[in-house]
């Protein structure tokens, strides 16, 4: 599914185009799959959806926002990359498996994780937060809605 969701804010779809993003966006996410398995990682469908529609983009946001403050969204999972055993132990005490990198909040003060499900996690220090599923996570991420 690449198209607009009813529910996306307008200031989120504009925010979604300047970044690059279309309806139909597509990238190829095999050089990410290959790197990040050799750390382990095994990319399944729900990360290989949202990675095709938004790999590589830089969704700049901030301000106040619905619940709280917009954040800036990095969508590239190689910010995840060298941390496995952390997602791993964290993803565990969430009720998480088999976490995914998707990218970074706020410049790196966070990052971002989808399980098989579809759900995507905001991973920072020992905490853990659902932030809602696949690709609508990122728009509430960047509304301050989660």
């Amino acid at each position: 599914m690449s198209s607009i969701d009813e529910w996306w804010p307008q200031r989120a779809i504009d925010l979604l185009t300047r970044a690059g993003w279309s309806p139909g966006r597509a990238v190829d996410v095999a050089g990410w799959r290959a790197e990040l398995a050799e750390k382990g990682f095994v990319m399944h469908e729900a990360a290989e959806q949202v990675l095709t529609e938004f790999g590589g983009l830089l969704l700049e946001a901030d301000g106040a926002g619905v619940r709280s403050g917009r954040c800036t969204v990095e969508v590239d999972p190689l910010y995840g990359a060298s941390l496995r055993p952390w997602l791993d132990e964290l993803g565990a005490k969430a009720g998480a498996r088999d976490l995914y990198p998707l990218g970074e909040v706020d410049w790196g003060h966070a990052i971002l994780a989808i399980d098989p499900d579809g759900v995507v996690f905001k991973v920072w220090g020992p905490g853990v937060t659902k932030v809602g599923k696949g690709r609508d996570a990122l728009v509430r991420l960047t509304e301050g809605d989660y």
